[in-house]
């Protein structure tokens, strides 16, 4: 279970343009799983938070598993990092924008068309941008609800238990 964890962990560090292996260092934070893993290229410790949702959406009769990822990224290739927020799919769930509505606890709804990443594995970045502070709003949450349009599943609700993000943040280190 261990090696198929660190394969999933590979997969989803990958998609955001990096692979690394996952180390021993695990821990939990509130309902987040902290994972530390290591770069291969540059022997960097990376960290990144995860989260599950309640349900699972069925795509072709088959479930897709999920997850709610906070890691560090940055614009630029050195320099500062900040937290970001994806929903990561182990699959395809399509092949161009998502609409995508979501809010925390009882805020008002995002509505925005968002990009895939990825082709085997995809993700949807949630925008931390004027007007959306998504990362702000998260780490005073209890929950996270969002629906997206995806092509083959259609309308999916998706809903996460985020107790705990703030530190989670923390944990993760992004500078």
């Amino acid at each position: 279970m261990r090696a198929r964890a660190g394969l999933l962990c590979c997969a989803a560090v990958a998609l955001v343009g990096m692979c690394a292996t996952a180390l021993a260092a695990d821990g939990k934070i509130g309902n987040w799983k902290i994972t530390n893993t290591k770069d291969e290229l540059t022997e960097a410790t990376l960290r990144y938070a995860t989260t599950y949702p309640k349900q699972k959406p069925i795509q072709f009769k088959k479930p897709i598993n999920v997850e709610l990822i906070m890691r560090c990224g940055s614009v630029y290739k050195t320099g500062p990092t900040h937290p970001e927020i994806m929903i990561y799919f182990s699959g395809t769930v399509g092949i161009a924008d998502v609409r995508t509505r979501w809010r925390f606890d009882d805020g008002p709804v995002e509505d925005m068309t968002l990009g895939l990443n990825g082709t085997k594995e995809q993700a949807i970045f949630l925008p931390d941008m004027t007007g959306i502070n998504s990362v702000a709003a998260i780490q005073k949450a209890q929950r996270l609800r969002a629906q997206l349009d995806l092509p083959w599943a259609g309308f999916t609700l998706l809903e996460f238990n985020v107790v705990g993000s703030a530190e989670a943040i923390k944990a993760i280190n992004c500078h």
